[in-house]
Order: structure tokens, then C-alpha cells, then sequence
């Protein structure tokens, strides 16, 4: 997802999976997910390649994947993860969904609700979620660990090896006015090819993310730390 058009372009596209997401396990997100999508009309907000629709949805009644990025869409496509009761859609979320279904459940993984531009943006996204739960369902999301991301953003420039064993760098910056991080990487794909791409995130302290959802209509909310892990979970219903 974005805060200027389509933030996830091809070049993140080409190596999501193998350096960002087999860099993050799926199974102990599944778990938490596991009870809470089991045999429901599901939602996911921000399906990038599939790394948590491919074990989710065969756990539901009916799954919907949206992402506003038609690169990472065809690396999903390509895994033929499809079937009768799958959709993906290219959507984005600071827009109404171009669906008229209704979901038991909305759920959003790896801080993809984080990827705007201000906090009247993501109370927006939030909005237009809670409009395609029906009443009394919850929305399950992860966001950026604050704390976490603020000792990058001090540290600025730090490198680290890819699960492949390929020195990537980073160069992390925060826009203190704004609240926009901006996440700089850069690595060798490939002999003589350079993949470089940034991501912008709205890095918010918890108490502000629960402000958010409370703007947007969603009661009962929670927090679950991550426990130093990158990401954080908050839960909340639709009244």
C-alpha cells in the first residue's frame, strides 16, 4: 500500500519474497489469526504476495486480498492460490473498497495500514474498513513498533544480511514534523543488478493508534505488544 500512489512497485515485487518475506515467519502470525478467520468471510488489507493468504485462506468461508500495488498482485496471482471462495482485488484503502461485500473479519499484517501519509489518512483507511464489517466484527492489524523503528531511525545507516546471505543496506530517516519514516534499501539481487526502493510508514506511539481506530468508529480496542518484535497488534470491533 502507499502514501503517494503505488509505494510497492516492481523492484520490491521481484525480491518481497525472498528477502522481506522470509525475513518474517508466517506461523505464529497464523496462529493468532487461526481462531479468528476459521470458517468466516475474511478480509486482508493489504495482500501483498500472499506470504499469510496462502495459509489463511483455506481456513475461511470466503477470503478477500486487497493491495493497491499490481506488481505485488501478479507475484500473488502467479502462485494460483485461487479458488472458488478466494478474490484478490486492487484496491486502495484510503478510497472505498470497490466491493460491496461484507466481512466477518478484517485483518492487516506487517504495518501495511501504517503506509500513509498522516493520521487523518489512516483514521480514513480505518473508516472504510469498518464500512465492510458487519456489525460486531473485529479488525485484527499489525503496526510499526515505535521504539523499534525510532533506534533505527537513530542509528540512520546499518546493513544486515538477507535470508539468501546478500548484504543489504538500510538507511532509516524520520521526519519528526510529519511522523513519516522512511525506510532506504538497497541490495545486489543479482550479479551487476542493484535493487533499491523506499518505504514510507506513519510511525505513531500506541496511544495514538488506539486514537485512530476510536475516531474511526471501532470500540473495544486493544494492544498486544510484539514483545521487541518490529510489529505490534492492536484488535478492535466495529459496534
Amino acid at each position: 500500500m502507499s502514501t503517494q500512489g503505488v509505494q510497492y512497485g516492481p523492484e520490491v515485487a521481484s525480491v518481497y519474497d525472498t528477502m522481506i518475506g522470509a525475513a518474517m515467519p508466517t506461523e505464529s502470525t497464523v496462529e493468532i489469526l487461526r481462531p479468528v478467520v476459521t470458517g468466516k468471510d475474511v478480509l486482508e488489507v493489504g495482500v501483498g504476495t500472499g506470504r499469510i493468504a496462502g495459509p489463511v485462506a483455506p481456513l475461511t468461508r470466503s477470503f478477500t486480498g486487497i493491495d493497491n500495488s499490481p506488481d505485488m498482485l501478479a507475484v500473488l496471482r502467479s502462485k494460483n492460490l485461487g479458488a472458488d471462495h478466494v478474490t484478490f482485488l486492487q484496491a486502495d484503502f484510503r478510497s472505498p473498497f470497490a466491493t460491496d461485500r461484507s466481512f466477518d473479519v478484517a485483518y492487516s499484517t506487517m504495518g501495511s495500514l501504517a503506509c500513509v501519509g498522516s493520521r487523518a489518512e489512516l483514521v480514513t483507511a480505518l473508516e472504510h474498513i469498518a464500512e465492510r464489517l458487519r456489525p460486531g466484527s473485529p479488525l485484527w492489524l499489525e503496526y510499526y513498533a515505535r521504539d523499534i523503528y525510532l533506534n533505527l531511525a537513530a542509528a540512520g545507516q546499518f546493513s544486515a544480511a538477507d535470508p539468501e546471505g546478500r548484504e543489504v543496506e538500510f538507511t532509516v530517516r524520520l521526519d519528526e514534523a510529519t511522523e513519516v519514516l522512511t525506510m532506504g534499501t538497497r541490495l545486489a539481487s543479482e550479479p551487476g543488478r542493484q535493487v533499491e526502493f523506499d518505504e514510507s510508514v506513519l510511525l505513531l506511539p500506541v496511544e495514538d493508534v488506539e486514537k485512530c481506530l476510536a475516531e474511526a468508529g471501532f470500540t473495544e480496542v486493544r494492544f498486544l505488544s510484539g514483545q521487541g518484535m518490529p510489529y505490534d497488534w492492536f484488535t478492535a470491533q466495529r459496534p
